[in-house]
């Protein structure tokens, strides 16, 4: 099956738009109810607005003895507060972190109001569903060796649909419906030439009934622009 520009320029816009929300709170929203991952979604957040004080660089070291880039320090009990622990995995209600976070108490509350930096809701949730989760950490991203991933279901429709699909109803979203054709040849045509497509060449495609009717014209305007 051809690759159709609505198949992937519409799929994809909805996605840049489902994470665009103010302050990045509709993606965040959108990927609570779905499994975390750490690289992706918890590494950033903890990055930007905690790594200053509990992360590997921190100037004099970590306060309160607490690295959160480490799963063995940031479940471990912590030094300064015998009994209790930043992360407790599955369980958010004994985390401190997430008790921190949470709090409206100038002296409680983390970030600490003088770094400037603020959580937003949806990754306050975000963070306390991670750690309801399991609070898995993974290794560096740049450390991951990378493997193919498996084609998600349905088959039928060429790979990059597929992911797209996958994604979108991961979302509760789906891909939009095939365009007619006098709407492709208009799309592909400005796309590969730049020009709109003749009336003789839309009634062309139109009357190509063949399986490869939408890879021929890719052929055909690929050979006509000038190299």
């Amino acid at each position: 099956m051809p690759l159709k520009t609505s198949h992937i320029l519409f799929p994809l816009l909805t996605l840049m738009l489902v994470g665009c929300g103010e302050d990045g709170d509709s993606g965040q929203q959108a990927s609570i109810a779905s499994q975390l991952s750490y690289n992706w979604d918890v590494r950033p957040i903890i990055s930007d607005n905690c790594f200053a004080c509990h992360g590997p660089d921190a100037e004099g070291g970590q306060k309160a003895g607490l690295r959160l880039d480490l799963a063995e320090v940031a479940t471990g009990e912590l030094p300064e507060s015998p009994g209790k622990f930043a992360i407790v995995p599955g369980d958010p209600d004994v985390s401190e972190l997430v008790r921190r976070i949470m709090s409206t108490d100038p002296d409680v509350v983390m970030p600490p109001p003088e770094t400037n930096k603020t959580l937003s809701l949806a990754e306050k949730q975000l963070l306390t569903n991670w750690i309801e989760q399991g609070a898995e950490y993974e290794r560096h991203w740049a450390y991951v060796p990378v493997s193919r991933p498996d084609t998600p279901e349905p088959a039928g429709i060429n790979e990059i649909d597929a992911f797209i699909n996958a994604r979108l109803a991961q979302e509760g979203l789906a891909l939009s419906p095939e365009a007619d054709k006098a709407t492709l040849i208009n799309r592909l045509t400005l796309d590969l030439t730049g020009l709109p497509p003749t009336l003789a060449a839309v009634d062309a495609f139109a009357m190509d009934t063949s399986a490869n009717a939408y890879e021929n014209l890719v052929d055909t305007l690929l050979s006509s622009v000038e190299h």
